[in-house]
C-alpha cells in the first residue's frame, strides 16, 4: 500500500493515482495514519510524502518503523523550529504552541526511522531535510498537482515500482 501525504486535500492526489502501474494501490490521508491502517487491517506501507507532508511521514516512520518500509519525501518541508518562534500566533491559527511542540518531538526523533528513505529535491529545504535524515538529497521534486505523471516517475524507481 502507498500511503500519499501533502499539504492538499485527499482530490488532489486524483491524477497520481489514476496513472499508477497496475496494481499499485495508493491512499491519500489527512487524518490519522495510524488508525486508517488499522482500520483496513494494513501492516506494513510505502509512504510518499510531499512538501509539508514529510513532518508527518517522519512522525510516523520514526513512532512506528515496524510499519513503514520506504519512506519517500519530494521536495519536503521540514519546519524550523527557531523561524516558529519568530511568527505571531495568529499566523497559525492560535496553534503555535503545538505546532512548535510537534516539530521539536519529531525532529528528536529523525534518528529513529528505520524506513529506506529518499529525499527527492534540488532546494534548499529538501537539503536540509537530506542532512537531517543523514541521507543525499537526490534530484527531482515533481509536484505531484502541476505534473501528476513526472511525480510518478520521480517515486518509481525508490519506490520499486
Amino acid at each position: 500500500m502507498l500511503i500519499l501525504i501533502g499539504g492538499g486535500l485527499p482530490d488532489t492526489w486524483t491524477d497520481v493515482i489514476n496513472h499508477l502501474p497496475a496494481g499499485v494501490k495508493a491512499r491519500p490521508v489527512m487524518g490519522e495514519l495510524e488508525k486508517l491502517l488499522d482500520r483496513e487491517e494494513i501492516r506494513r506501507v510505502d509512504i510518499v510524502a510531499h512538501g509539508p507532508g514529510a513532518l508527518v511521514a517522519c512522525d510516523f516512520a520514526a513512532t512506528q518503523p515496524h510499519r513503514v518500509s520506504r519512506l519517500v519525501l519530494v521536495d519536503p518541508v521540514l519546519p524550523d523550529e527557531r523561524a516558529l518562534r519568530l511568527l505571531p500566533g495568529f499566523l497559525l491559527g492560535g496553534r503555535k504552541k503545538e505546532l512548535i511542540d510537534a516539530t521539536s518531538t519529531t525532529l528528536a526523533r529523525l534518528n529513529d526511522i528505520a524506513a529506506e528513505v529518499t529525499v527527492l529535491g534540488s532546494s534548499r529545504q529538501a537539503q536540509r531535510v537530506a542532512d537531517l535524515l543523514k541521507v543525499p538529497a537526490q534530484p527531482g521534486g515533481a509536484d505531484y498537482r502541476v505534473d501528476p505523471v513526472g511525480f510518478i516517475d520521480e517515486v518509481r524507481g525508490p519506490l520499486g515500482l
